[in-house]
């Protein structure tokens, strides 16, 4: 179980680092992203998910680190760290899980298997 305090500083990263949006391939997704390695592993080991990078741009003068969550993991996020987000990112939660809502749950039962299904949810603390 998470604390009230890890939630409320990962909605601060979401709102200050973080992007939500709904997947050309079909699926809720939040990205967290910084150039500062420590900050990014603390996301990762509250979501209880894997630091990706260094990820290096020809633009960029440091190397990024990135936490991507997708579908019903990111979904559930959404959800547990709304009430904490400022309004310009509710309204973005809310679009995105009324397309993710709206889609055949066959479609979500499918990508959840592929993607470690329970395992995973169990993992994320969901269960």
């Amino acid at each position: 179980m998470r604390s009230t305090k890890e939630l409320a500083w990962l909605a601060g990263m979401v709102e200050g680092e973080g992007c939500i949006q709904w997947t050309k391939s079909g699926s809720p997704h939040i990205h967290i992203s910084s150039t500062d390695k420590d900050v990014l592993e603390k996301c990762g080991r509250i979501v209880r998910r894997d630091v990706y990078g260094p990820i290096t741009k020809a633009t960029a003068k440091k190397p990024q680190y990135a936490v991507r969550l997708y579908g019903p993991m990111a979904a559930s996020w959404m959800m547990t760290l709304y009430p904490m987000l400022g309004e310009r990112r509710r309204s973005k939660v809310r679009e995105v899980l009324a397309i993710w809502r709206a889609r055949p749950v066959r479609h979500r039962q499918d990508f959840w298997i592929r993607n470690g299904g329970r395992q995973r949810a169990t993992l994320g603390g969901y269960e």
